[in-house]
């Protein structure tokens, strides 16, 4: 039996943590061990939480132990997770057993789906992407590293999303639209155009802004 470990400990890492119990392999394949995080007293006041066991720059990766990683800010993300994969840290996908997806689609490494998420078939989903409660993305999409769907976020079939992409919640794509890398999608958004790297749109038809 593996043992769970959480990066992360903020208001996400919460969030994750009482997702984990209902996803696919929970108490059959791993169990929560608790959180590593740099702020050791971040749980102060909260009840019925694992417990942090150390801080994510000191931490040492056990034999039994897998990771998920609970950080918010994609940089932020892909910093700590960088610094756990150096250590030889084994990451696990987070998968809601009401979450799942079709033929031909292809997960990567260290991926969260939330509840009721949906991807439709033959698409390709990158390392440490996170999708939260009710996102769907159509068939034939290509989704790159590091990127995070807000909740209820809509992508439509044929979408090419490069890495880093942060798109907001409730925000909706376009079919046969490109997401370059860095791109942000402000919430309730609707892209009907491509977006290149590192803008910021937002509004509905979405704008840079």
């Amino acid at each position: 039996m593996k043992r769970l470990i959480i990066i992360g400990a903020g208001g996400f890492g919460r969030e994750v943590h009482n997702l984990a119990p209902f996803c696919y392999g929970y108490g059959e394949k791993f169990v929560l061990k608790g959180f590593i995080n740099d702020i050791t007293n971040a749980l102060d006041g909260y009840e019925g939480y694992a417990p942090i066991i150390g801080t994510i720059k000191d931490y040492v990766p056990q034999p039994d132990d897998v990771f998920i990683c609970a950080i918010g800010d994609i940089a932020g993300r892909k910093k700590c997770v960088q610094l756990l994969l150096d250590k030889g840290a084994q990451f696990i996908n987070l998968v809601h057993k009401t979450a799942g997806w079709d033929r031909n689609t292809v997960l990567g490494i260290g991926c969260i789906l939330g509840i009721r998420v949906g991807i439709s078939c033959d698409c390709h989903i990158g390392n440490f992407t996170i999708f939260q409660d009710e996102c769907l993305v159509g068939h034939d999409t290509d989704i790159g590293d590091f990127c995070h769907f807000h909740a209820r976020a809509f992508v439509a079939g044929r979408v090419n999303i490069g890495n880093e992409v942060h798109v907001g919640p409730y925000a909706m794509i376009h079919p046969n639209r490109k997401i370059e890398n860095n791109a942000t999608i402000g919430a309730g958004s609707f892209v009907i155009r491509n977006v290149k790297a590192a803008n910021t749109v937002y509004g509905n038809p979405a704008k840079k802004l």
